[in-house]
């Protein structure tokens, strides 16, 4: 089975990446009364009528009066971007980072951010420009996205490819889009159509359908069963999970990821013996994986009694 980057999704960094820019309000020793937020939104105060709905947890109105605010400065608009990329406003987002590159041209932040957004609309040049000054100010994280853009110059395989390495740089949202666009490709729509299955349980989304989809589409594919075990799995549903990977293990049973993830997923469950039984699989299968001896020699503290030496691969 080929080694796709959704795969390294399973271990357990399920949190969504959602505010990409810290915290939205900062703490408070209490919150806002609406008689507060009235009085500041009738003398006008946009920005502390901003605040307190955010505080609050209503994101729309908070953002719309950020977006009231006549001259913001610059912590305002990066709230204001963060804010507008998290619920989805792509344009408004991009828009003000890249006011924010202008005025602040040595946060490696704010060029990370609009080159990931310009990565997820498939504007790879200008992404390619945004990551790179990113990297050149000190932001090592973008390195794997820039080398996915630089390397895939195939606009059939790139979607699925930027898509992989968004995943695993925790942009689940970005993701998400990619692999929609990829699911248009042969060669990889159920897998595409599976990861974003796979994406959206990682946001608290509703995911089913794409992963029955993937499954019509490619019902002999091992990848998709194992995609389809992950997003179970970040779902907060083991069941699900341990049945489309032991699906994968019946198509690929020599493959040593599946049977590491089959491992894990015994191991939620709390099936100890059989997490050790398939964890020893996966490293007898890949004994130089050092991902694979720590799973087995975790596998092994968690048991009941020591399995016997000769059960040791």
């Amino acid at each position: 089975m080929r080694q796709r980057a959704a795969l390294r999704l399973g271990l357990f960094a399920l949190g969504i990446a959602g505010a990409v820019l810290g915290a939205f309000a900062s703490a408070q020793d209490a919150l806002p009364t609406p008689d507060a937020l009235y009085r500041a939104k009738v003398r006008g105060d946009a920005l502390a009528a901003a605040s307190g709905y955010i505080a609050l947890g209503d994101l729309t109105t908070g953002y719309g009066l950020l977006r009231a605010v006549p001259t913001p400065s610059d912590a305002t608009l990066r709230r204001r971007a963060a804010l507008a990329e998290q619920l989805g406003f792509e344009d408004e987002a991009l828009r003000d980072f890249q006011i924010l590159v202008a005025r602040t041209p040595l946060d490696p932040v704010v060029f990370k951010r609009a080159g990931v957004l310009l990565a997820r609309r498939a504007t790879r040049d200008g992404a390619i420009s945004h990551l790179t000054r990113a990297f050149q100010l000190g932001d090592t994280s973008v390195a794997p996205l820039l080398a996915t853009l630089r390397d895939n110059t195939d606009p059939l395989a790139l979607d699925y490819e930027v898509g992989a390495t968004l995943a695993e740089m925790g942009e689940y949202r970005a993701a998400e889009q990619r692999f929609f666009e990829a699911r248009l490709w042969p060669p990889v729509a159920a897998e595409a159509l599976a990861s974003v299955g796979l994406m959206r349980a990682l946001q608290g989304l509703g995911y089913e359908a794409w992963l029955t989809e993937a499954v019509a589409y490619a019902p002999r594919s091992a990848e998709v069963y194992v995609l389809s075990g992950l997003a179970h799995r970040a779902a907060g549903r083991p069941f699900e999970s341990l049945t489309a990977l032991i699906n994968a293990l019946n198509l690929a049973p020599l493959d040593p990821e599946i049977n590491a993830q089959l491992a894990e997923a015994y191991a939620l469950l709390g099936d100890q013996t059989s997490a050790a039984f398939w964890a020893s699989q996966a490293l007898a299968l890949a004994p130089d994986e050092v991902r694979y001896a720590d799973a087995y020699a975790t596998a092994q503290a968690n048991l009941p009694t020591a399995l016997p030496p000769t059960a040791t691969p």
